[in-house]
């Protein structure tokens, strides 16, 4: 029901005593999936930067459905690595070991918070300096406190909406790639192959 309604459908379900139940499935169809826009696209043209097939996301929903939406949204971009974990504590762990570019993170979470988090991220750990943007049914004003304190760089609204998506990557996207160039990756470092990592 969580993924029909996320791509703006619904289902229903008739059923008789004694007889089976049919389920009903509505999808609104709009074409071909999220196509990246060319302002994000060209951004790795530049030969001096890394290109998003050198750079990894970390993703952080608690629902698994979301995790797969965000996924199959970026997925245009062929970002080299995207990681998918579903609690705030377990975001905490991956970001502190592993170097990551970006982290779309969830802000209503059991256990840690998406706030909670993002402060854990930019406390110390290996992702620190990367770009987080919210990605929230929660309306979340950019001068809320909260926000500020955890210093976020962008946020999008549930249900995410690709375009939207886009332009909160698009506004970080010189800030993750020079990240990544400080850090020593380089354009030569690119194998053009896309690794996808879910837990």
């Amino acid at each position: 029901a969580q993924m029909a309604e996320l791509l703006g459908g619904g289902i229903e379900a008739q059923s008789t005593i004694g007889n089976n139940t049919r389920f009903v499935f509505t999808l609104t169809a709009e074409g071909c999936p999220p196509v990246a826009p060319e302002d994000l696209t060209s951004i790795t043209t530049d030969p001096s930067l890394p290109s998003f097939k050198e750079l990894s996301v970390l993703l952080v929903d608690d629902n698994d459905v979301n995790l797969f939406v965000l996924e199959e949204f970026i997925s245009p971009l062929e970002f080299g690595q995207i990681v998918s974990v579903n609690n705030g504590q377990e975001a905490v762990e991956r970001a502190a070991e592993e170097c990551f570019d970006l982290v779309l993170l969830d802000l209503a979470m059991p256990g840690l918070d998406g706030f909670q988090v993002a402060q854990m991220i930019r406390a110390e750990g290996l992702t620190k300096k990367a770009p987080i943007v919210a990605v929230s049914a929660e309306h979340i004003r950019s001068d809320d406190p909260r926000f500020l304190e955890s210093s976020m760089d962008g946020f999008v609204r549930k249900p995410v909406d690709s375009a939207d998506l886009f332009a909160a990557i698009l506004k970080v996207a010189p800030r993750m790639l020079d990240a990544a160039k400080e850090r020593g990756v380089s354009s030569e470092e690119a194998s053009g192959d896309k690794l996808r990592l879910v837990s």
